[in-house]
C-alpha cells in the first residue's frame, strides 16, 4: 500500500494491509498481537475515495501457522464507519495467522 493511501489508516499498530480493486484494508487487534487469550479483531474497510465501506458482509479466519485447528470463522459484525469486529479466542500459546474476508458492493476479497 503506498503512503498517500496508508495516510487514510486507522490508529496502529495493525496486523496488516492491503488495496485490491477500489477497497482499501487494515486488520487490527486488541491486544495487538495474536497471542494465546481472547482477542478482538477489527477490520476498517474504505472506498477508494477514502469513504467508510458499510454494506460488507464477512468472516474472521483464524488459524496456528504450525499447527492447523480446522476452520474457524468468527463473524465479522459492523460497528459503523467501516469497521467490523469479531472476538475470537486463541488457544494455545503459538504463532497465529488472523485473515478477514470480507464482500461488499463488488464481491472484492480482502485478505
Amino acid at each position: 500500500m503506498d503512503r498517500s493511501l496508508a495516510a487514510l489508516a486507522p490508529p496502529g499498530p495493525w496486523l496488516g494491509s492491503q488495496s485490491q480493486a477500489d477497497l482499501l484494508g487494515w486488520l487490527s487487534s486488541i491486544p495487538p498481537q495474536l497471542v494465546r487469550g481472547t482477542a478482538e479483531l477489527d477490520a476498517y474497510l474504505l472506498d477508494a475515495g477514502g469513504q467508510p465501506v458499510t454494506d460488507a458482509k464477512g468472516t474472521f479466519d483464524t488459524d496456528m501457522t504450525n499447527m492447523s485447528h480446522g476452520l474457524s470463522l468468527t463473524p465479522a459484525l459492523s460497528a459503523g464507519n467501516g469497521h467490523y469486529l469479531g472476538r475470537v479466542h486463541f488457544s494455545m500459546p503459538n504463532p497465529w495467522r488472523g485473515g478477514v474476508l470480507l464482500c461488499c458492493r463488488m464481491q472484492a476479497r480482502l485478505r
